[in-house]
């Protein structure tokens, strides 16, 4: 995430015993989450593009925290703000050179995968990539595939 709305020129900056993506010690951007429950396991992100963040000022407190500020892209870079679109993009081309993936593209989630309504990753060999006749590494995150060549 940091790389990602670096692309913008916002510095995003992690803030010591608190999780997220900060742009000062006041003000959180972005919200990373990781739960546990009944021997399944939850994570995500919310990164706040342009949101209406009213509920943040009166009734919500990130992290359980009063005096913590919640801010957007929006509020930040004002017009020259990037669409959720083009964020969605950035933030997935981040993810997938930082995993390795060598081509990113638009896709659904039931098309990268085969089973509708699915994010995660299949490996080459399994039913999905012979559905699809491909020898390739694919995950699929929030509509986009992203593919690398496994060794033969």
């Amino acid at each position: 995430l940091i790389q990602a709305i670096a692309r913008y020129g916002v510095t995003g900056l992690r803030v010591p015993g608190r999780t997220g993506v900060w742009v000062s010690p006041e003000r959180k951007l972005a919200s990373i989450g990781v739960a546990v429950r009944r021997w399944v396991g939850y994570h995500g992100f919310a990164l706040n593009v342009a949101p209406d963040l009213a509920d943040f000022e009166q009734c919500i407190h990130p992290c359980g925290i009063h005096g913590i500020r919640m801010t957007s892209l929006a509020d930040g870079l004002g017009h020259g703000a990037p669409s959720l679109p083009e964020v969605r993009e950035a933030v997935t081309s981040e993810l997938a050179s930082l995993l390795g993936y060598g081509r990113v593209e638009m896709a659904s989630a039931a098309t990268a995968c085969g089973v509708s309504g699915s994010i995660g990753t299949t490996f080459a060999g399994s039913a999905c990539s012979q559905r699809a006749k491909v020898s390739a590494r694919r995950l699929a995150v929030n509509g986009f595939a992203m593919w690398s060549h496994m060794p033969a």
